[in-house]
């Protein structure tokens, strides 16, 4: 845009907003020239990257094959070119994308300029036949050497995943094998590098363009998996849990505080059962100036999917403290609830009647799936059916990182029928049980990759979105690491 800012429009915090407001000018700021072919696809990315991210009106025409032109409207010719290698001239190009051999990716130099005007040099892989360097054309203008809206657009609608044949037993896309494997990305931001250096070579073409303000920040979020331990936990399963207190975790306050949890009706008691982490959560992220997200689990055929009784009296307590506070509740989708809209929108309806909140329907709600049950473009699909108005599901069960190759919000495209969806990604970056249970990592290890991670999202100006379930906190030694953690990622 050459002047102002735009906000985002979803009353519920959405974080790019995917109703777009008016144009501020009757003149784009650029016009995109596109080549033949997958035209749908090329619109989408061309309004998240230059739209949605930089904050710039733009237009399309026709232009010829070979690379995708941006020009300003008193300009025949493009001042910038990017080079079109993912999709080609076929509707279905990206398909027939070429992924790299396990370490076989080269990386090359990458000058960027962040939303705050500081310029970074950064190392990226030359992905998809990409030169890495930029160059003059015949006509004076700058020729990008890598595919930024290709390779933007092959990380975001999820190509990767939908192209993936080795997945577990619950349908999910395996990391090992992976296009952020492959290529070794999953700790980089790729497509916000890629968009920054965009931005470096267009504000040199074009002094005048303005990019939209961006700032860090933490998104704190909660998978509430088990409400409360009495309420999703049989009897043998918290017998197992005391042992595992008595043994591994060598509390036996703890385990204590478990048996009597047991009791549940009895007012004396109230406040001991080990999963009642809330207000410490919530207290935790007002420390920092955020706000927490809680997701809850309703149950669901799955062995994995824990019913938590959301009519109770414990849960309508809850639900009122959290909104008392202003906090976020949301729905955590049962693991096989992923492509199936009619089962989200019961789930939804429930906890929205539950939580007592207002409004004739849950207008704005999100969430994320359990298990992190997401496929491309199946869950989009019917997270979108169901109404709700994003999720925060795409991330790999088994690394921390950018899977979606940023840590910036984006409106989710189905990729079979070709259009943008009205739902949200928020791409998740941590999750506590990566860090120490699949990755193995040690508490000292897990906050220094944390840090790193926050320190890419704070370059790119993105979302640092972190996932903490309330059943992980229930020693003073888990407390305490998690402020540290927050206090760590604070903006």
């Amino acid at each position: 845009m050459l002047d102002g800012t735009r906000k985002p429009t979803n009353e519920r915090g959405s974080l790019t907003g995917l109703e777009r407001p008016l144009s501020i000018r009757p003149d784009p700021d650029l016009i995109v020239r596109i080549p033949p072919g997958s035209r749908e696809e090329r619109e989408y990315i061309a309004r998240v990257v230059l739209t949605d991210w930089l904050g710039l009106e733009i237009a399309f025409e026709q232009g010829p094959a070979g690379s995708v032109g941006l020009r300003v409207p008193d300009a025949a010719g493009p001042i910038v070119s990017v080079p079109d290698l993912v999709f080609g001239s076929t509707d279905t190009g990206w398909r027939s994308a070429i992924l790299p051999r396990k370490g076989t990716c080269q990386f090359a130099p990458l000058d960027t300029l962040l939303a705050d005007g500081r310029s970074l040099a950064r190392q990226v892989p030359l992905l998809f036949g990409g030169s890495g360097l930029a160059a003059e054309d015949a006509d004076g203008g700058l020729v990008v050497g890598h595919d930024v809206f290709g390779v933007a657009f092959f990380y975001l609608a999820g190509c990767d995943d939908f192209l993936a044949t080795s997945r577990d037993s619950f349908d999910r896309q395996l990391f090992n094998g992976s296009f952020p494997d492959l290529t070794g990305t999953i700790d980089e931001p790729v497509v916000d590098y890629l968009v920054d250096h965009l931005w470096l070579i267009l504000s040199r073409s074009v002094p005048r363009l303005r990019r939209r303000r961006a700032n860090y920040r933490p998104w704190v979020t909660h998978d509430v998996d088990h409400m409360l331990s009495w309420m999703s936990l049989s009897s043998y399963l918290t017998a197992h849990a005391i042992v595992g207190d008595l043994v591994r975790r060598r509390s036996p306050g703890l385990a204590v505080r478990r048996g009597l949890s047991r009791l549940r009706h009895s007012p004396v008691l109230q406040g001991l059962d080990p999963y009642d982490t809330f207000e410490f959560l919530m207290d935790a992220s007002e420390g920092i100036g955020a706000r927490s997200s809680f997701f809850f689990l309703l149950g669901g055929p799955s062995p994995v999917d824990y019913a938590n009784d959301v009519t109770s009296a414990s849960a309508r307590r809850l639900f009122a403290r959290i909104r008392e506070r202003g906090h976020e509740i949301g729905l955590h989708g049962s693991a096989a609830s992923n492509d199936k809209p009619g089962v989200l929108r019961e789930q939804l309806f429930d906890l929205w009647s539950a939580a007592g909140a207002s409004g004739s329907t849950p207008q704005g709600w999100g969430g994320r799936q359990h298990y992190l049950t997401w496929n491309a473009p199946a869950t989009w699909r019917a997270w979108a059916a169901a109404g709700l108005a994003y999720d925060s599901s795409v991330a790999f069960q088994e690394r921390a990182g950018f899977r979606a190759g940023t840590c910036r919000p984006f409106p989710a495209f189905d990729l079979e029928r070709r259009e943008q969806l009205q739902i949200e990604e928020r791409p998740l970056v941590i999750m506590d049980g990566t860090l120490w249970v699949r990755m193995g990592l040690s508490r000292r290890e897990s906050m220094d990759l944390s840090k790193r991670l926050a320190e890419r999202c704070r370059e790119s100006a993105g979302t640092l979105t972190l996932l903490w379930h309330n059943s992980f906190l229930t020693s003073r030694r888990d407390r305490s690491w998690y402020l540290e953690l927050l206090d760590a990622v604070r903006p």
